[in-house]
């Protein structure tokens, strides 16, 4: 497999680099899954070395090395959209701060976990703040772009950080903003802050776990971080598709008689504006037997904790900005092209981080590109009564469909004279999936 086979080369196609827009085009590379017993006889204990950093982690720390203009620009048009709605709400440091508490692993220095000195961490809160508030006037530091790691980080922390605490909480907490797994523990939050994040709950599309909108309803079941706390037997097994020099870790796991797949803990990149702090990164992981994330491995595709739920929220965040702040894309294309981009940076972003790889990235841009697209047929199949069939799911699109979506978008932020560059790496990633 290779960029001329999965059609990402030739620039005037029409379709280059797009995450489709309906279900048939995304359908026509499906793969049939594989049984239980069939995928549990090739499990295997994948080095961290192999299923991230190389290839597929260097893929994504050249995008980030390389950005174009165009991708400059979209991360000012972020800020300035983002600015306009601090402004309009009047969110202040601590208004902020508040946000980032339902994203305590995000790599900005902003967090808590890299800054835990509060009068510090306001700081830092507060310099980005008058950043963003200085973007909403279009006036950018001189540095802007020597420093655009920074800020690329900081956008996808606080726009992530949004998108979680829009989620509802548990209605024994009426008064907490975010999730119950996820509570937040500076006090109650303002009026200001709550009028912000239910502005934003509008945008939020139907999470990629539920068995609504296209989405992968089986995500659930198949992560198995319980069963790391369980424990386990493992059994030396010989696999010929994964030799290296650590062959010698390489196993599979038992956990009470059911096979499952055991990722260790990651790395993080070390890139500019990330916290010298942030070395480690999602700690084990562990999936069942027959899940999306070992039919992936079995691709040869990358796979890191499953698909993203959070890339949907962070999306919808941006998007709440550009809409709620007058930014709104003037025609479909630009739209198109502004969703393609940002698909690019989160995924590049997500894989540097060690939260996802780049088709755990794409899957979740698609479930959100065709919540969107399908908005209106969705809402009246929901009027109706209509419930869509397990064949209507993403999560029977293969992973290595995604993964040539991901480099295709990540293709779309780099400079057009480290095309060719990124075009070879991008052909070792793909030398590795199976045709």
């Amino acid at each position: 497999m290779s960029l001329h086979t999965i059609g990402l080369v030739d620039k005037t196609d029409s379709n280059f680099g797009k995450v489709p827009s309906t279900l048939d085009s995304m359908y026509s590379l499906r793969s049939d899954l594989q049984t239980t017993k069939e995928v549990a006889a090739q499990l295997v204990h994948i080095p961290t070395q192999l299923h991230t950093l190389e290839p597929t982690r260097a893929l994504a720390r050249f995008t980030l090395e390389h950005l174009s203009d165009a991708m400059h620009t979209e991360v000012k048009q972020l800020c300035t959209s983002f600015g306009t709605m601090i402004n309009m709400y009047g969110l202040t440091a601590e208004d902020l701060e508040f946000l980032l508490e339902a994203v305590p692993d995000a790599r900005s220095e902003c967090v808590s976990k890299y800054t835990p000195d509060r009068e510090q961490r306001l700081a830092k809160i507060e310099t980005f703040r008058k950043l963003l508030l200085a973007a909403e006037n279009e006036e950018f530091p001189s540095d802007f772009n020597a420093n655009i790691e920074v800020h690329m980080i900081n956008l996808e922390t606080f726009m992530t950080a949004l998108g979680y605490t829009s989620l509802p909480s548990s209605s024994q907490f009426p008064e907490q903003l975010g999730p119950s797994w996820a509570p937040l523990k500076s006090g109650t939050p303002t009026q200001r802050l709550k009028n912000f994040v239910a502005r934003m709950a509008q945008f939020r599309v139907a999470p990629i776990g539920s068995g609504e909108a296209y989405g992968f309803p089986t995500r659930g079941v198949e992560d198995s971080m319980e069963a790391v706390k369980k424990q386990t037997v493992k059994v030396e097994v010989f696999h010929p598709d994964l030799q290296s020099a650590a062959s010698d870790s390489v196993h599979p796991t038992v956990v009470e008689e059911e096979h499952h797949i055991f990722i260790p803990e990651g790395l993080q990149d070390s890139l500019p504006g990330a916290s010298a702090a942030a070395q480690k990164g999602l700690p084990e992981r562990m999936f069942i037997g027959n899940s999306y994330v070992t039919t992936g491995l079995k691709e040869g595709v990358s796979m890191r904790a499953h698909v993203s739920g959070s890339v949907p929220l962070t999306l919808a965040s941006m998007h709440f900005c550009d809409v709620a702040g007058g930014f709104s894309a003037k025609t479909q294309k630009e739209e198109e092209l502004r969703l393609q981009m940002r698909a690019g940076f989160l995924t590049a972003i997500y894989e540097c981080g060690d939260y996802h790889s780049p088709a755990e990235t794409a899957a979740g841009v698609a479930h959100y590109h065709q919540t969107i697209a399908n908005k209106r047929i969705y809402v009246h199949e929901q009027a109706e009564g209509v419930k869509l069939t397990n064949s209507q799911m993403l999560e029977h699109i293969p992973a290595k469909t995604f993964l040539g979506l991901a480099i295709g978008s990540m293709t779309q932020i780099v400079a057009s004279k480290h095309q060719d560059e990124f075009a070879k790496i991008a052909d070792r990633v793909l030398s590795q999936v199976n045709q």
